[in-house]
């Protein structure tokens, strides 16, 4: 089994293949309402501004609860 075995589930509730991003730069966040880490959330906003119109891709599944 490999990452692009995965599917994520999207804000949307449709799932989102990560075979889809085969050959692309990937960065997968996984989030927590209220995680200790949350604050590091803004410099990651501020790596995909800076990296949108490049070929890495970032993927925030959200948390299921």
């Amino acid at each position: 089994m490999s990452i692009y075995d995965f599917t994520v589930q999207k804000q949307d509730g449709t799932d989102q293949s990560i075979a889809e991003y085969q050959g692309q730069v990937l960065l997968i966040v996984n989030t927590a309402p209220g995680c200790g880490l949350a604050p590091q959330y803004k410099e990651l906003q501020g790596e995909w501004e800076r990296t949108r119109l490049s070929q890495k891709e970032f993927v925030f599944p959200p948390p299921h609860s």
